[in-house]
């Protein structure tokens, strides 16, 4: 199984590369997974116009015929059960 995790960030701070490695190593050998990082929208445009650039980055870098899970900040808060 792949899964595919795409954020929008900068550079991600370290403690955020170690814990991908430390987990990479947790995981069964037949679960491969890519950590991708999709720099943010330029500054000094609309918010919207904006969100737009990065949600189309973002959609260009999914696999086609994926099974696609987005996490927002605003959205509803699931413990690991109810994620599975």
């Amino acid at each position: 199984m792949q899964i595919d995790i795409i954020s929008v960030c900068r550079k991600p701070p370290r403690w955020v590369v170690e814990q991908t490695a430390d987990y990479r190593q947790r995981m069964p050998r037949d679960l491969s997974f890519e950590f991708t990082h999709i720099v943010p929208g330029r500054d000094g445009i609309p918010a919207e116009q904006r969100r737009q650039d990065e949600a189309s980055r973002l959609l260009r870098r999914l696999p086609k015929d994926t099974y696609t899970v987005a996490l927002d900040i605003r959205g509803k808060t699931f413990s690991s059960e109810g994620l599975a």
